[in-house]
C-alpha cells in the first residue's frame, strides 16, 4: 500500500529542539539523554516505509531530508490551507490602532520573552493572546519592565481574534516555526508582521512588502524591524495570503495522491 506522508515537522523533542524540552525539567532531560538516541534510530527506520514525503514548508522539507537521510529533491512541499474566507481585512479606510499583536501558545520555544523585551525597548503596547505552560514565567518577565505596556488576554474567541487582526498595527512572529499559520492568518487580515528570518516565515512573508525580517534573535533587532515594518499594507498582505487558500491546497494534494497511485 503506498504511504503518502504529509509532515509538519520531524519530532521536535528528538531532532531540532531537544534542548528546549530538556530544560523544562530534570526528569525530561534525563529521559531524552537516555532514550533519545534509540528513538531517533527507530524514527529514521520507520521513515523508510514512506512512499512520498510532503512537507508543509521548505524549512520542514530540509529538516525531513536531514533527519531521515533522504535526498532533498525527494521531499515535496505543499503549504497548509489558510481560512482566507474567515480571516479578512477590515473595511477600506478603517484606521489601525497603535499596538503590536502576538498570538501563540505560551511555550518556551515561541520566544515570547523576546517580543516582551523588544516591546519594552520600543515603548510599544504589546497584546499577547494565547495560553500555555510558560505563562507564569512570561508574566513575571513582563513585570520586570515596569514601563512596558504588556497585556495578556488569554485564549480568545475566533470573533475576538478577527478583531485583533483587523485593528493591530503589526503582528510579532519571533520564533522559528515549521510553517506558521498565524503569520498567514494575520496577512489574510491585512496585517503586516515582523518575523525572524528562519523557518516557514521565509515561505510566507515578503520582506519589505508584507512585513520586515529580523535576522538576530535580540530585542534590538526585533525593535528595529518593527520600525521598518510596512504601513498601509492591507492589499499587499491580502494578495500574498491568497497563495495559501484551501483550493490551492486541495489541488496540490490531489496531484500528489494521483501521482503516488499512478506509480503503485
Amino acid at each position: 500500500v503506498p504511504h503518502l506522508c504529509y509532515i509538519h515537522t520531524p519530532a521536535r523533542y528528538l531532532w531540532s529542539q531537544g534542548h528546549e524540552y530538556a530544560k523544562e525539567s530534570r526528569a525530561r532531560a534525563l529521559g531524552l539523554a537516555a532514550f533519545g538516541p534509540a528513538l531517533r534510530r527507530w524514527d529514521r527506520a520507520t521513515a523508510s516505509n514512506v512512499t512520498r514525503f510532503i512537507a508543509n514548508s521548505h524549512h520542514t522539507a530540509a529538516l525531513t531530508a536531514s533527519c531521515y537521510g533522504i535526498r532533498r529533491d525527494k521531499v515535496h512541499v505543499v503549504h497548509p490551507p489558510i481560512r482566507t474566507d474567515v480571516f479578512t481585512p477590515p473595511p477600506p479606510g478603517t484606521p489601525r490602532e497603535d499596538f503590536w499583536l502576538l498570538v501563540s501558545a505560551l511555550e518556551p520555544y515561541k520566544r515570547i520573552d523576546l517580543a516582551i523585551e523588544a516591546a519594552a525597548l520600543a515603548r510599544a503596547r504589546l497584546v499577547i493572546a494565547g495560553s500555555g505552560s510558560h505563562e507564569p514565567h512570561l508574566r513575571r518577565h513582563a513585570a520586570a519592565f515596569p514601563a512596558a505596556r504588556i497585556e495578556f488576554v488569554g485564549r480568545v474567541s475566533e470573533a475576538r481574534l478577527q478583531e485583533l487582526f483587523r485593528t493591530a498595527r503589526l503582528f510579532v512572529h519571533p520564533q522559528i516555526e515549521d510553517f506558521g499559520m498565524t503569520a498567514v492568518e494575520a496577512q489574510a487580515s491585512g496585517l503586516p508582521l515582523v518575523a525572524f528570518a528562519r523557518g516557514g516565515a521565509l515561505d510566507t512573508v515578503r520582506d519589505g512588502h508584507t512585513g520586515a525580517f529580523f535576522r538576530t534573535q535580540s530585542p534590538e533587532s526585533l525593535a528595529e524591524a518593527a520600525r521598518r515594518c510596512p504601513k498601509n499594507a492591507d492589499q499587499a498582505c491580502r494578495a500574498n495570503a491568497l497563495r495559501f487558500t484551501q483550493d490551492r491546497f486541495d489541488q496540490a494534494m490531489s496531484r500528489h495522491v494521483n501521482g503516488v497511485l499512478a506509480h503503485d
